[in-house]
Order: structure tokens, then C-alpha cells, then sequence
């Protein structure tokens, strides 16, 4: 394809407002820009060709193509392409939101592989330009004033989740949580109203958040909705919700089936954890976090999965209170019980670790330290998990 019909068709793209065509059109990735951008070189102008904002704006995407594989020269360009568009992103309306997402997602894609080439000493300075640019963008469409039809604030939600992205790469997910404020707000626009591509996204970044914050029901909510309406066909995306939807349901108290975890092959982590937990044993707990420590450390889950000893140690204290049938259980008693079991503590960690049940709502009851017994309600003595994280 020449240059000149290149430009002619994105001429009639921009007078037809056929954005969806457009932003595909633009994109770094596609064929006939790739073609084109061969032909540019720095006297190359468009101007009087398109209209004024988009002269520039579609040169420097061109560049930006030209230099797809000098990743630093080709983000400077698609920087200063966003940069462009924000100048008149005002006074445009909705069919604008396809142009504007596409450029966002490749910016901050370029950007991540720019730092990933730079010397460490250098710090991640193009993310955090991008970040500042699609702050400004955001802002720009979340403000928008035009009528429903028209409004670009159709493109706030999956500019929250680029910003989501880069925060989790640069590890500042503390800045997630003000967006996530706004989103929550009773002047976003409803949240059924977005694609439900951009749904899922900001429900798994919210999701993950919240399980940083040990809030596990608004991570099994986030997570659920994610893991539900994320299309079957992906399956790569519904395993990496599940690896973080697991642990919050297993502190719910919910155990995942055994095909679901083959299913997304997820056994090796998983499989024999929660068999553990479903008979109360804790040396096996901690031999199988111990074993694949690398992987949820990787993932940030390991410490969520910590939880986990304190849970299987609640089920094994309920399988000895129901093998003796007594609310009176000694405490030499549940120390022998955990050493046939394969686990050692001394009486100190018992009682501390009693105490930590008893507190966090786990076990009903009281020690009695002089005597060294533990005495359970009478009344439901080790309440449903779900419901005792949920009052936590």
C-alpha cells in the first residue's frame, strides 16, 4: 500500500467517525502501517492531507511503526502521539474511545519493554510517564460532559485498568485503591454499562488488591465475577484468576474440587494442600506451601496461604473435640495428638496459637492456663469458616 492511500483512507476513516476501524488501522502491529511507515522520514508532513490535531497525531504514529523495533525512539513517538490526542480529546466524542484505549494498551506495552531493556540504574522512567499521560487521559473522559450517547466516559473503565497494570509492574498498588474509590463512586457511570472485557479486567486487579488487605469476601466477590464471566475459550486467564481465587475460598472455608484444579492444572500446587486441610494435617500444610514456596511467593499469595496453617489446625482441634466428645480438652492431650500427627509444639505455642483461634472467632471458648485446658462452647464451639472471616 502507498502512503497516499494509506493517508486517503484514514482521511475517510476520521470523516465517517468509524473509530473501531481506525484504532486498528493505527495500531503498531498492523500490516498496512507497517508497510507505509518504511516510507517516513523526518520532512514528512500531512499537514493540509488531514485534518488539523490528526496531521500530527497519525505522523507520529507512522514513527512510531518506523521504529517498532528501536523501542525507546518508537515509545518517545507513541508518547507524543497520546500526548497529541489529548489536546483535542475534549471536543471529540464517543467514536473516539477505540482510538484512544488502543493507543493506551500499546504505550504502556512499549513502555514495559523499554524499562525491561534498560539498565536497572534507570529505574522504570518510561511506565511512569505513560502512567502520567493516561492519568491525564483518564481525566480528560471520566470529566466528559457530553451527552450519554456521545460520551467518551465509556473509555474510563479500561484506562483504570491500564493504570492497574502499570501500578501492579511498579509495584505501588496502594495508588489502585483511590481508583478503585472512583469506580465504586456513585458519579462513575454504572458498571453493567462497559464492555464486559473491561469488567472481568478491573475485577481481577480489584480482586488481587483486596486479597492484599486479607479482605477475602471482596475478593472472592471481585474474583467470582472475574472467573465467571471470563469466556471459557481463555482458559490461560481463568487459571491465573484461580490462582489467586483458591487461597480467598479456602479461607472462606470453601475447598476447590479436584477437577476444577486438574482442570486448569493447577494439581501440583494445589491438590495436596487442600486434601491436607480437609483432614487437619499441618505438617502436610506446611510441607506442600514449603515445596512450592517460589511460586506463590512469585504470585504474592504465599502469605494469604499462611492463613492456612491456623485453619487446618482449627479442623484437626475439631476432629479430636469429636473423637472425645468432650468441651473439656487438655492440653498435654492436643500436644501428644499433634506429635502422632507428624507436628511438634511446645505448650507455649499451643496456648498461643489456641489464643490467635479463640480471638479471630475460630474456636468458642476459653483456656484455662493453670490447668492446661482448653473448654469449648457448648453451643457451636468451631463456627462455619465463612462466617467467621466474614465478622473479622
Amino acid at each position: 500500500m502507498s502512503l497516499e492511500d494509506f493517508v486517503e483512507n484514514c482521511n475517510v476513516l476520521l470523516q465517517q467517525r468509524r473509530g473501531k476501524e481506525l484504532s486498528n488501522y493505527l495500531s503498531i502491529h498492523n500490516f498496512a502501517l507497517k508497510q507505509v511507515s518504511s516510507k517516513w522520514n523526518q520532512n514528512l508532513t500531512l499537514k493540509g492531507i488531514l485534518p488539523s490535531g490528526y496531521d500530527e497525531f497519525i505522523l507520529q504514529i507512522i514513527a512510531a511503526s518506523h521504529f517498532e523495533q528501536q523501542i525507546e525512539t518508537c515509545f518517545t513517538y507513541l508518547a507524543e502521539a497520546l500526548r497529541i490526542l489529548c489536546t483535542f480529546l475534549r471536543e471529540e466524542k464517543s467514536w473516539i474511545v477505540p482510538v484512544l484505549l488502543r493507543l493506551s494498551k500499546e504505550l504502556r506495552q512499549v513502555a514495559e519493554k523499554a524499562d525491561s531493556l534498560e539498565q536497572k540504574e534507570f529505574g522504570s522512567k518510561r511506565l511512569e510517564e505513560t502512567e502520567s499521560l493516561l492519568k491525564r487521559a483518564y481525566s480528560l473522559v471520566v470529566n466528559d460532559r457530553l451527552p450519554a450517547e456521545d460520551s467518551k466516559k465509556l473509555a474510563s473503565l479500561e484506562l483504570v485498568n491500564q493504570l492497574f497494570r502499570i501500578y501492579f509492574k511498579l509495584n505501588t498498588v496502594h495508588l489502585c485503591r483511590s481508583l478503585i474509590r472512583q469506580v465504586e463512586g456513585p458519579s462513575f457511570p454504572s458498571f453493567e454499562q462497559f464492555p464486559i472485557s473491561h469488567q472481568v479486567t478491573f475485577c481481577f486487579f480489584a480482586g488481587r488488591l483486596r486479597l492484599f488487605d486479607d479482605d477475602f469476601k471482596a475478593t472472592e466477590q471481585h474474583l467470582g465475577f472475574a472467573f465467571r464471566h471470563c469466556p471459557q475459550k481463555y482458559w490461560k486467564s481463568r487459571r491465573q484468576i484461580l490462582i489467586y481465587l483458591i487461597p480467598a475460598r479456602i479461607v472462606l472455608g470453601k475447598l476447590p474440587s479436584t477437577r476444577l484444579i486438574h482442570k486448569y492444572q493447577l494439581s501440583q500446587y494445589y491438590e495436596r494442600l487442600v486434601y491436607c486441610i480437609r483432614i487437619g494435617n499441618v505438617a502436610g500444610v506446611e510441607a506442600s506451601l514449603k515445596q512450592w514456596e517460589e511460586f506463590f511467593i512469585r504470585r504474592g499469595v504465599y502469605f494469604v496461604l499462611e492463613h492456612l496453617k491456623l485453619i487446618t489446625l482449627r479442623v484437626f482441634f475439631k476432629r479430636i473435640y469429636q473423637l472425645l466428645g468432650s468441651t473439656r480438652l487438655k492440653l498435654p492431650d492436643l500436644l501428644c495428638a499433634l506429635k502422632v500427627a507428624g507436628y511438634e509444639m511446645d505448650i507455649d505455642e499451643l496456648e498461643c496459637c489456641l489464643a490467635n483461634l479463640i480471638y479471630q472467632g475460630y474456636i468458642k471458648g476459653y483456656i484455662a492456663h493453670q490447668r492446661h485446658i482448653l473448654v469449648v462452647s457448648k453451643v457451636d464451639p468451631f463456627p462455619r469458616l465463612k462466617n467467621v472471616v466474614g465478622a473479622m
